[in-house]
């Protein structure tokens, strides 16, 4: 559905704050247009100000999303944020319902990822690591989370930095990379079902 952005994934995403509406989100609508109305799992590392769980949230009702991050994730300057901006369905929205669930975890630590695999206790659809950005971290956690995938499923690793070893450790890989801001890519999409 096209509203004046390019898409409505991209527009929700802007009224959400995140900027994933500047990067993704016109890929993302692509990708997952063939699950919006399904029972999908979510999990994304890296959630910082909920923004992108607003995204999801919105989005996809139908979906159960997981969220982790080091940083305790409902934060009172957070409401207050969103406050200031006149949304005033802000304790609704921060606190989601059964459809999210926030878990304190750090990437860094197979401990918190193992923890986040139990929690979700299904296979995942869509598994976005949006979380330190550094490519020890991210490699590592696609050692530890690839396999929780569905088949068919994404695997994706945001804000992938130019001549990360993340690419090359992909070749061979079915992969796409995204590059929506015009510069080099900086997201590898991995096709869940291997090579």
């Amino acid at each position: 559905m096209t509203t004046g952005w390019s898409s409505e994934l991209t527009r929700i995403a802007i009224d959400e704050g995140t900027d994933k509406a500047v990067k993704y989100t016109d890929t993302y609508d692509r990708l997952f247009t063939h699950l919006r109305d399904k029972d999908t799992v979510l999990v994304e590392i890296g959630i910082g100000w909920l923004n992108s769980i607003r995204l999801w949230h919105t989005a996809y009702p139908r979906w159960r999303i997981y969220g982790m991050d080091h940083r305790r994730v409902i934060r009172p300057h957070t409401i207050l944020a969103d406050l200031a901006l006149g949304r005033t369905d802000v304790l609704r929205r921060n606190f989601f319902g059964s459809k999210v669930r926030l878990i304190h975890g750090d990437q860094r630590k197979p401990k918190d990822l193992q923890r986040l695999l139990r929690a979700v206790d299904s296979p995942i659809d869509v598994f976005i690591d949006d979380g330190s950005h550094d490519p020890r971290d991210q490699l590592a956690t696609f050692r530890e989370c690839y396999t929780a995938v569905t088949a068919g499923g994404y695997y994706i690793i945001e804000d992938v930095m130019p001549g990360s070893p993340v690419f090359t450790a992909f070749k061979g890989w079915r992969m796409l990379t995204v590059n929506e801001t015009g510069k080099t890519p900086d997201c590898a999409v991995v096709l869940r079902g291997g090579r």
